[in-house]
């Protein structure tokens, strides 16, 4: 008597973390190529942050002074848009930093009148910038299941995706000068897995669920290609973590920055099971 039995055999089917080369890394540790990117911060330093240059006169030209209401009618038309009065003055708001337009004359240049934007409080600029800058964000150190030492993860397998959640809480760092401070305090808020095979990016709320027999997650993605189709034999996929981070000044400033994004780069080699029938007999 014979049966037939169904044997599967799982040919090369890996999940690795490669070294890789990326532009603009940071650092490579424990085999992975980790990016921080963001805005550089050089708008936070645009503006002129106290009146200055011809303050003594010897240029011809007045001393700055602050626009009252009365002189709005004389403001050019593309500065007066989200013109703010404030306290009779004419102020504008940007990301917590609050300004006050000036004006000065000019006799001897074109044009005559000149308006300039002044920070209230000067040198706070440079301080938010100092605090930012200071910030030591977690790189991101992404978990799989099925697991990368289990050389186990397939095409048409849910690869799970999760960042230890001891890493997932807020990072301040501070600047001082003189009596004035101010905190930057990135909070994370997004978790976020690049597959790298062309799809579109898999987002999460929070940093992902590690996988047990019984849990749930949303932070997940299935391969439906090999990563063979990739010259390198890899998909060059990536988890980032973005952190919001927002600032606040002892003067009762504060405000929104642009957001940090930590990236971590893994290659991921992706193969699939091919079912084989054999037959058994007795």
């Amino acid at each position: 008597m014979s049966r037939v039995g169904l044997g599967v055999f799982v040919c090369t089917a890996a999940l690795f973390v490669l070294p890789g080369v990326a532009a603009g890394a940071d650092r490579t540790s424990g085999g992975t190529v980790e990016r921080r990117t963001s805005e550089d911060g050089a708008d936070l330093l645009a503006e002129e942050s106290t009146p200055g240059g011809s303050a003594d006169g010897t240029d011809g030209c007045s001393f700055w002074d602050a626009v009252t209401l009365s002189g709005l009618g004389l403001v050019p038309p593309e500065l007066a848009v989200g013109l703010q009065p404030g306290d009779n003055r004419l102020t504008r708001d940007l990301g917590g930093f609050v300004q006050t337009l000036h004006v000065r004359t000019c006799p001897d240049q074109v044009p005559r009148t000149q308006y300039r934007w002044f920070d209230d409080v000067p040198g706070l600029r440079p301080l938010v910038l100092q605090a930012r800058e200071s910030l030591v964000l977690p790189l991101p150190s992404p978990e799989f299941s099925p697991p990368a030492a289990s050389v186990r993860t397939l095409v048409g397998v849910d690869t799970w995706f999760w960042v230890p959640e001891a890493d997932w809480a807020p990072v301040e760092a501070t600047a001082e000068a003189g009596t004035v401070s101010v905190t930057a305090t990135a909070t994370p808020v997004l978790l976020r897995f690049e597959p790298g095979d062309g799809s579109a990016a898999v987002t999460c709320p929070g940093p992902g669920e590690p996988w047990t027999n019984d849990a749930e997650t949303s932070c997940s993605y299935t391969y439906q290609w090999v990563s063979a189709h990739h010259p390198d034999g890899r998909w060059p996929a990536a988890v980032q973590v973005e952190w919001e981070v927002t600032w606040s000044a002892s003067t009762g400033h504060s405000g929104v920055l642009e957001p940090f994004v930590m990236v971590t780069d893994v290659a991921l080699v992706v193969a699939e099971a091919e079912a084989v029938l054999t037959l058994r007999g007795r």
